[in-house]
């Protein structure tokens, strides 16, 4: 079983409503990829979505859960 510890890349990408982002969590495994989405504040429009700083904010994310907190286990 794969865990957000097997990602390797992580793309954040703008929700239609421009009010989501969604973090697409890539493996090694084109099969298994993780999600996990934040809703905004405000809409904002695409080519102003700071794609660095959105991604260092899914590597975050995905690095807590695979440390095992917020209750999931590293199994």
């Amino acid at each position: 079983m794969m865990t957000p510890a097997d990602i390797e890349a992580v793309d954040p990408v703008l929700g239609d409503d421009g009010r989501s982002v969604f973090f697409y969590g890539h493996t090694r495994d084109e099969d298994v990829t993780f999600l996990w989405s934040v809703s905004l504040p405000m809409v904002i429009e695409e080519d102003k979505l700071l794609i660095e700083e959105w991604r260092e904010v899914g590597w975050l994310h995905w690095m807590k859960q695979s440390a095992g907190r917020d209750g999931l286990s590293q199994e």
